[in-house]
């Protein structure tokens, strides 16, 4: 993951990651998490207020959409709350 500037001249910063072979603009908005698949470049937003688990949660949640887009939201849910609750089990937290 590396940092860079945010394209939509609002001043911001988006970080950027690489699924697979597309790299997705990273960002936090008051959303509990969106995937933008089609979009150029494509992006995910989570809200930045979420604290916690529910942040875990939410930015596993936004990464399995990317890496994989067909699966239905349920199935990306049950991944998504087994993943993130097996990582704060073992004691991951977010750093800033």
């Amino acid at each position: 993951m590396r940092l860079g500037l945010d394209t939509d001249g609002g001043g911001g910063m988006a970080r950027e990651y690489t699924f697979g072979k597309r790299t997705y603009l990273i960002r936090e908005d008051a959303l509990d998490g969106y995937c933008d698949l089609p979009g150029e470049p494509p992006e995910i937003w989570v809200d930045p207020r979420l604290r916690g688990r529910a942040a875990l949660e939410a930015w596993v949640h936004e990464a399995l959409h990317c890496i994989h887009p067909r699966w239905s939201e349920g199935r990306v849910d049950r991944a998504a709350k087994a993943l993130s609750g097996f990582l704060w089990l073992i004691g991951y937290r977010r750093r800033k």
